[in-house]
């Protein structure tokens, strides 16, 4: 600890205050303790923050601040006494007018989305890691799609009703890229990692839906129409007719949502690189 500089002791101050009011601010917890470890070589900034309530025993808290369990005593799982940390982190002034007022129509659009918060409840409720509702999320509306393909060759009902969930979709990840980007709060705590598989994911979702409106608007073939798909993903739309008004407005929507995504993750990669400089989190 005595080897960080100003600067670094200000910024770790201000995570070590925002956590401890985060904790303190849950309904079970009573207390929070925040202790520091030093015992490893190279010697580095080791910080343990545990909680109470107020069913805790003095000595099971002791034990969690100490070297060793007490003998005879039942474990307490770790997700019982450190509660997961979401997006409360140092909150920062967002100073744009307009990039509060994005950022808000983004949220509202988003709350929209009933399935993903459901996903996300059930996990709790097995007891799994809420983390995975996302790429779950993501992963079933592309198996939704992937089977939509096949579907849309066989019956026009169901091109058009999968051609209007493209277009919701499309929407719902604009709305989620644009809060990941201009959100400060949102963008705390996010892997980029995470963040590049779930773009990755999107893309293929955008190649599938696309290709859907193939079939349903120009009537192409399964094949035909999984080329089309993937042309306009990679900003590659040689199959677009330019008489056609339609194919125009597919190939600019799909055109612009692959080019927002490539952004995205082109943006969290400087973020996570230049996290230093502009004292932001590197996850």
């Amino acid at each position: 600890m005595g080897l960080l500089n100003e600067a670094e002791l200000k910024s770790l101050g201000q995570i070590q205050h925002s956590l401890i009011k985060h904790l303190d601010s849950l309904p079970s917890v009573q207390r929070a303790h925040m202790h520091y470890l030093n015992e490893t070589v190279p010697s580095h900034v080791h910080i343990h923050f545990t909680v109470s309530t107020a069913g805790d025993a003095k000595s099971d808290i002791s034990a969690l601040l100490g070297v060793r369990w007490p003998t005879g005593a039942q474990p307490i799982p770790r997700e019982s006494w450190m509660p997961e940390i979401q997006s409360e982190f140092v909150a920062k002034k967002e100073p744009s007018f307009l990039v509060k007022g994005i950022v808000k129509f983004a949220h509202k659009i988003q709350k929209l989305n009933f399935i993903y918060p459901a996903i996300s409840k059930l996990l709790k409720r097995f007891n799994i890691q809420s983390g995975f509702a996302a790429e779950i999320y993501v992963l079933s509306s592309l198996c939704v799609f992937i089977s939509g393909l096949f579907l849309s060759s066989h019956w026009k009902w169901a091109a058009a009703t999968l051609a209007i969930l493209g277009v919701v979709r499309i929407v719902d990840i604009w709305a989620t890229q644009v809060s990941i980007l201009l959100d400060r709060e949102a963008r705390i705590l996010r892997g980029f990692e995470r963040t590049l598989v779930l773009a990755v994911l999107n893309c293929f979702e955008l190649a599938t839906i696309v290709g859907i409106w193939g079939i349903y608007f120009f009537d192409f073939s399964r094949s035909v129409a999984f080329s089309f798909g993937f042309q306009v993903a990679s900003n590659r739309s040689e199959l677009v007719e330019e008489a056609s008004h339609a194919a125009q407005w597919i190939d600019i929507i799909g055109t612009s949502t692959s080019l927002m995504l490539l952004i995205a993750v082109v943006a969290m990669a400087l973020g996570r690189l230049t996290s230093d400089r502009f004292e932001e989190s590197r996850d």
